[in-house]
């Protein structure tokens, strides 16, 4: 050991063990092209000032590295590079999660930050009677969250999911029926929304009516 790793000047040894966990349970940065969800931002900060003491914009150059720290509360902070979930947009994800740890004179430990779904995802299914029965369909998915963009659902075309930041939403369907007559329905509203779920508009043709029902 060199000098500097005496215990005796007062410093202890962090190393951060970061993942992802997919659980379903005015503007912002809008998602890139090459937007990767996994890639991970990761911050070191004294709780106590809430300065940054160590950050990188990619957990994997961290493999290995241990930090100095001054004895003290710190939280490691780590979340999904390069957007920050308050905005809409397809395949866009948006990870975060964060742990208290307490650094001692001569310790040295691991902190392991286990980062979760931190927007909702939304998908929007079509029966098969119900794609019998229109010549074609749109869905509006909007967010209660005012200035993030609505998102579409197009039958036969959109195959994705798309995310939202938690606020309530809200889905409209469009349809135009085999005579070509264009038809809309009522709104659907989802009040209450968590971040980690899942929800699932799913259109059917009605036994009465022409537009049909949604459940979620």
């Amino acid at each position: 050991c060199s000098s500097d790793d005496d215990p005796a000047k007062g410093v202890g040894y962090l190393r951060v063990d970061a993942e992802t966990v997919t659980l379903i349970n005015p503007r912002t940065r809008a998602v890139s092209d090459d937007y990767n969800p996994k890639q991970l931002a990761v911050q070191i900060v004294e709780k106590s000032s809430g300065e940054v003491k160590y950050e990188t914009d990619d957990y994997s150059t961290w493999n290995g590295k241990t930090f100095r720290l001054a004895p003290g509360n710190y939280t490691v902070k780590a979340s999904s590079h390069g957007f920050d979930g308050m905005s809409s947009g397809f395949n866009c994800p948006y990870y975060f999660g964060a742990k208290d740890v307490t650094i001692a004179t001569g310790s040295e430990q691991t902190v392991h930050v286990e980062c979760t779904l931190a927007n909702v995802k939304v998908s929007v299914n079509f029966s098969d009677s119900f794609k019998a029965a229109f010549a074609s369909a749109k869905v509006t998915v909007s967010s209660g969250k005012q200035g993030v963009d609505s998102q579409l659902f197009t039958m036969n075309e959109t195959t994705g999911s798309a995310y939202f930041p938690v606020a309530s939403l809200k889905s409209v369907v469009s349809v135009v029926n085999k005579e070509g007559i264009t038809h809309t329905g009522t709104p659907y509203e989802v009040a209450q929304v968590n971040a980690r779920e899942h929800h699932i508009f799913n259109y059917t043709v009605a036994e009465t009516g022409t537009l049909g029902g949604v459940t979620v």
